[in-house]
C-alpha cells in the first residue's frame, strides 16, 4: 500500500460516502420545497444523467488522473449550493441532477485509476480495504442524522468533498505497468477491471480441478 492507493481508496471512499448519503437525503430534501414530486420522473432523470456523465468521460479519459480535481470541486459547490437553498425547488433540483452528472463521470474514472494503479495480484485485498472506510463514513451519518438537520447532513457531504480535492493533490500520476502490461490511462474501465478478476478466478479454480485429478 504505497501514498498513491491510500490515497485513491480514502478519497473514492468519501466521494461515494457523500453519493451514499445524497440517496438518503434526495427525497426529503425535494419534500422540504412543499411542491409535490414526482418520484418516478425524478429518479429517471437521475438515471439519464448518470448515462450523461459516463458518455462526458469518454471525452476527456486522457486526462484521467486530473477529472478528480473538477468531480470533487463541483460536487462540494453542489452540495454547498443545495445546503443553502433547502426549500428552493428548481435550485435544489438542478443541483441535484448536477450532482449525478459528476457521479456518471465518477464511475468510469475511479475505476480506470483502481485499474491502473492497484496491482493485479492484490486488487481484491485493497479493493475490500477500499469499502471500510466508506461503509463507516455511511453507517455514523446515517446514525446521527436524526440529530441533523438537511442542511447539516448537506454540510457533512460537502466537508467531505472538500476533504477528497485537498488529499487529491497529494495523488503522484505514474504509468502502472503489471504483468508485463503498460496500462493506457483512461482506457481501462470497471468491467475490464472485474473481468481481469473473474480470468483470475477461473484460471485458479482450473488449476485446482488438474491437480486434485492428478
Amino acid at each position: 500500500m504505497d501514498d498513491n492507493l491510500w490515497i485513491l481508496g480514502i478519497v473514492q471512499s468519501l466521494f461515494l460516502g457523500a453519493m451514499y448519503t445524497f440517496v438518503f437525503l434526495w427525497t426529503p430534501a425535494l419534500d422540504a420545497t412543499g411542491e409535490d414530486v414526482p418520484y418516478g420522473l425524478v429518479f429517471a432523470i437521475f438515471m439519464v444523467m448518470i448515462s450523461l456523465g459516463s458518455a462526458i468521460f469518454k471525452r476527456v479519459s486522457q486526462h484521467v488522473e486530473n477529472i478528480p480535481y473538477w468531480l470533487f470541486g463541483g460536487s462540494a459547490v453542489l452540495m454547498a449550493v443545495t445546503m443553502t437553498n433547502i426549500g428552493n425547488p428548481m435550485t435544489t433540483f438542478v443541483s441535484f441532477i448536477l450532482f449525478e452528472v459528476m457521479c456518471g463521470i465518477m464511475f468510469p474514472t475511479f475505476g480506470s485509476l483502481r485499474a491502473t494503479y492497484i496491482p493485479n495480484e492484490h486488487r481484491t485485498v485493497v479493493m475490500n480495504l477500499y469499502r471500510i472506510p466508506l461503509n463507516a463514513f455511511v453507517v455514523i451519518v446515517l446514525l446521527n442524522k436524526k440529530n441533523m438537520s438537511l442542511q447539516v447532513a448537506f454540510g457533512v457531504c460537502c466537508a467531505a468533498l472538500v476533504a477528497s480535492g485537498i488529499l487529491w493533490r497529494y495523488f503522484k500520476p505514474e504509468t502502472k505497468v503489471s504483468d508485463g502490461k503498460e496500462y493506457t490511462k483512461g482506457t481501462v474501465d470497471e468491467e475490464e477491471e472485474f473481468g481481469l478478476i473473474e480470468e483470475e478466478l477461473e484460471s485458479d479454480v482450473s488449476e485446482s480441478e488438474s491437480e486434485e485429478m492428478f
